[in-house]
């Protein structure tokens, strides 16, 4: 009987040790198939995501790709591409602010005409020259006939006509307004010429009816607004204000409401009668019926130089306090 007993134990455990070894053996059969196939699975899907990611163009290839804008990135944009190879003169380029200026200038005087052009280049203003009216050439002489001196006079009718002139080329063309610089005209130092045309279209808009706004005259009278001001610089503000008397042609931008007014003002001052009647006193009446918008202190200023009206060295000095 223990015999017996012996034999079925042994027989027992040798059974259990033979389910045992097929068990490993299946658990590691299914495990080197599992690993094999994960292997396989794994290696497909990185070929499947490679592929896909060689779908999407290379944006490192230097290839003039325009940028999809729709992203809602704030990147700053490649300036660089279709540009010229020379770009436009600031002359040509479309501005807010002052989109129309003429600037007066004799012919004979390139000194003046380099300096504007300088100038007015730099503060990113649309201009044209104007050719202004030389009243001293002997083709001219018909217009000083009944001058009351040959020596200032015809700078003053030069002038008048020379005003008329860009204004009548203004209301031919219908445009909103116009900015006229006579060739002396210069910015002050404490203006930033990259923030002028912001400047303006910042005074534009703050004062929507104006009619004239003033850059560079004698202001006699005025009354000056503390709670607007507009900013030249980036530490430099100035007040607005209204111009009551103000004299000088130097700077000015007409609205298209005042043109004819002023085109009238003009033709109709007698400026060969006296030294004291020219066109900045002629329009000074004007300066009650519109709103003339100034700025104190004032952005431009008229250079010291050779003055073809005066026919001397001049210094003007404005009321910049």
């Amino acid at each position: 009987m223990f015999g017996l007993c012996v034999c079925i134990f042994v027989w027992g455990v040798d059974w259990i040790g033979f389910v045992m070894r097929r068990v490993v053996s299946v658990v590691f059969l299914v495990g080197v198939c599992s690993y094999a196939l994960v292997w396989v699975l794994w290696n497909s899907s990185v070929r499947v995501r490679v592929v896909n990611v060689r779908v999407k163009p290379d944006i490192s290839w230097n290839v003039p790709v325009k940028p999809d804008i729709s992203w809602n990135v704030r990147v700053k944009p490649d300036i660089s591409w279709n540009v010229p190879a020379t770009p436009a003169p600031p002359s040509r380029v479309h501005h807010v602010g002052i989109q129309n200026a003429y600037y007066i200038n004799l012919q004979h005087r390139e000194d003046r005409r380099r300096q504007i052009e300088q100038t007015l280049g730099d503060a990113f203003i649309p201009f044209e020259r104007f050719d202004g009216v030389n009243a001293r050439l002997d083709e001219n002489k018909h217009l000083i006939a009944h001058c009351f001196d040959a020596t200032i006079c015809p700078g003053q009718v030069g002038c008048q006509l020379s005003h008329m002139r860009v204004l009548d080329a203004a209301m031919a063309r219908g445009v909103e307004h116009i900015a006229v610089f006579e060739d002396d005209f210069v910015f002050q130092g404490h203006v930033n010429l990259s923030m002028v045309q912001s400047a303006i279209q910042e005074t534009m808009s703050s004062v929507p009816y104006w009619d004239v706004i003033v850059l560079s005259l004698n202001i006699l009278s005025e009354t000056v607004w503390k709670n607007v001001s507009i900013a030249f610089s980036d530490v430099f503000r100035v007040h607005v204000s209204q111009v009551h008397e103000a004299q000088t042609t130097g700077g000015y931008i007409a609205r298209r409401s005042i043109m004819p007014a002023m085109y009238a003002a003009f033709a109709e001052c007698n400026v060969t009668a006296d030294y004291v009647t020219a066109i900045d006193q002629c329009w000074k009446p004007l300066q009650h019926r519109f709103v003339w918008v100034g700025f104190e202190p004032q952005p431009g200023t008229q250079m010291k130089s050779f003055s073809d009206i005066e026919q001397r060295d001049v210094n003007y000095q404005l009321h910049l306090q």
